[in-house]
This record gives structure tokens, sequence and C-alpha cells, in this order.
């Protein structure tokens, strides 16, 4: 890493102490360790984001477009991915992994178990950070909170507030950032989900309130 990359990495990462997720309790300032005690001049960072996974265990036909034409591959998968990991892992000290929504909804394994089931695979995956996205939601606000309390790893999400009713918003559910630090490099994660949520997903979005206010917006827009 040269001093270039250093210093715009330091100027990103400066947001602040992020916080660690207390479902339905105060949220606490919360910074990520740093993962080496011995400071490198020079290193690698990689950086790693998943996404819309929707319960898919194993490689399921996915649609490509390919020279103007569509193409279907077998591919995706956590089984897959966890193979892929492993062996990154072997070769680099500062791998971030993160999912960045819709991890319980969408496989026959997480409609029997609501999302249960999918829990203990994402924490065997070691990932670092997690953001709730549009289906998260899709149990209800107490289950969500649940399924992603039972996840290792920090979770952040800036614009999603527990709903007092009347029009009032109260504390984030989540914490809004989180700082991961290596070798005196922090680099700062803010998360930002779908805020026409309780358009998409209503009414499982009771008690979930979101800014900007989807209920003073149109699905047009």
């Amino acid at each position: 890493m040269n001093h270039n990359r250093r210093d715009f990495l330091k100027t990103v990462g400066t947001v602040g102490a992020g916080a660690g997720l207390v479902a339905g309790e105060k949220l606490l300032p919360y910074e990520g360790i740093n993962d080496s005690t011995v400071p490198e001049s020079e290193f690698t960072l990689t950086i790693l984001q998943t996404t819309d996974v929707h319960c898919q265990i194993h490689a399921h036909d996915e649609l490509f477009w390919e020279n103007n034409q569509i193409v279907f591959r077998k591919t995706g998968g956590y089984a897959h991915f966890a193979t892929y990991l492993k062996k990154l892992r072997k070769t680099n000290q500062h791998v971030f992994l993160m999912d960045t929504g819709d991890m319980f909804q969408g496989s026959e394994l997480s409609v029997k178990t609501t999302g249960k089931a999918i829990a203990p695979i994402l924490n065997a995956m070691q990932y670092d950070l997690y953001l709730p996205g549009n289906w998260e939601v899709i149990y209800g606000k107490k289950e969500m909170q649940r399924l992603l309390g039972g996840l290792h790893a920090p979770k952040v999400c800036a614009n999603m507030y527990h709903d007092l009713g009347e029009g009032k918003k109260g504390d984030h559910i989540f914490p809004p950032y989180y700082i991961w630090t290596v070798n005196g490099v922090k680099i700062g994660f803010l998360g930002y989900t779908d805020h026409l949520v309780p358009l998409r997903q209503s009414p499982t979005t009771a008690k979930v309130s979101f800014i900007p206010n989807p209920k003073k917006m149109s699905l047009n827009m």
C-alpha cells in the first residue's frame, strides 16, 4: 500500500467510533479491533461484499445478460463461497467480509424456519459486518432483531428507527456506522438501507420508521 493510498484510507475512516448491536437496548460505543499487533509499512486489504443471497445454500440457476442475450448458469450459494473464502483467508491476513441484506428470506429452508436456519451458516462464514436489507423486516421488527441479534458480527443502519407511533421516531434500531482499524488505518462503513421498504413490504414494517419518510414519497419518483 503506497502513501497516497494509505492517506486516502485514513481520510475516509475518520468517521468516529462505531457501536455494537444490542437488540432493543441502548446502543453503546463500539470500534473494530485492530487485527494486527505488528504495524506494517505496506499491506493489502481485501473487502468483500455479498448481497441478496436470499438463503441460497447451493449453486442454482442465475440469469445473466451476455452479448445481448439471456444466459443461465449455475452459480452462487454459500457452499461455493465458503470454499473461496477459505482459500482467500489463507493468503490474505486482512480480509473484511460484509453482507448488505436479504439474508433470511428467499428459500424453502428460510420459510420453514422463519430464517432461523440461516444464522448458524452466516456465523460459520465469519462475516465481519451486516446491513439489514429490504427483506429483513419480513417476519416483523422483533423477529428481525432476534435474527440479526443472533449473528456474531456488528450490524449497521443509519436510516432505520424504532417507530413510537403518531408519526414519532425513536432511537436507531442498529448503530449507524462501524469502524474497521488495521495497522492504524481506520475504514468507516456507513449503513443505509432502502427507505421505501414500508411501501414495498407493508405491513411487515410496523413499528419501524425510515428516513426519508416513504409515506411522503411515491414509488414513481
